[in-house]
């Protein structure tokens, strides 16, 4: 399924090599990415540092191992990771295609009593983090975790998706390989070269981004 433009997250798939049981790919994976600056908080010192730009996520990328016994299937693949963003002051300037992050004044406490900085759907489209972590210099972790739970990625314990701020970027090969496998949505362990959008398979852009992120900020009791 080609891309006809870089919306949305693309995948690029090359080099494909092995059989039924084995390949081995080099995943080149691109979300877009709007940062939602509502008060224009200085973000010079983040990784979203300038208006419009790239940014490469080394600690999501790398080598990608998936071991499937059912399907009898194991991959190796290679993994790059990167988001291209650009900082807005409204909703209004945020693409149909996009994936959205917001800059909170507020997330509340969860129903456990966790206090978290940062707060995203799973393999969704909507996240924020909270402003504070810009002024201590946590945002890019908790910018990255984020992003990583937007990819498919679930909490764990130890590495960059543990549940608290802890000074961790480290991501794992299998966690890598469960963002290539399954968790972006748009190809899995036998997929073959190509280029693929996540919009053709994922039912989340069937309905409009700003009414999702509403329903975020709504329904989670966030203030930005």
């Amino acid at each position: 399924m080609e891309a006809s433009d870089p919306n949305d997250i693309i995948t690029k798939l090359s080099n494909t090599k092995g059989d039924k049981h084995y390949k081995q790919r080099n995943v080149n994976m691109t979300m877009t990415l709007t940062v939602v600056n509502s008060d224009g908080v200085d973000l010079s010192k983040t990784m979203f540092n300038k208006s419009s730009g790239s940014v490469a996520l080394s600690s999501l990328s790398g080598n990608a191992q998936t071991d499937n016994r059912a399907l009898d299937i194991t991959n190796s693949d290679h993994l790059t990771v990167s988001v291209t963003y650009k900082v807005v002051k409204s909703l209004s300037d945020v693409g149909k295609d996009d994936h959205v992050m917001i800059l909170a004044d507020n997330i509340p406490k969860m129903k456990d009593g966790t206090d978290p900085v940062g707060l995203a759907e799973k393999g969704g489209r909507v996240s924020a983090v909270e402003k504070g972590t810009i002024a201590n210099k946590t945002f890019n972790e908790a910018a990255t975790h984020e992003i990583g739970h937007l990819l498919g990625l679930s909490h764990k314990n130890g590495g960059l998706m543990t549940p608290s701020v802890n000074g961790s970027l480290s991501t794992s090969q299998k966690e890598r390989g469960e963002i290539i496998n399954g968790g972006a949505g748009q190809i899995s362990q036998s997929t073959g070269n190509g280029t693929y959008r996540q919009s053709s398979v994922n039912t989340s852009y069937k309905s409009g981004i700003k009414s999702q992120v509403n329903s975020f900020v709504s329904s989670n009791n966030i203030t930005w």
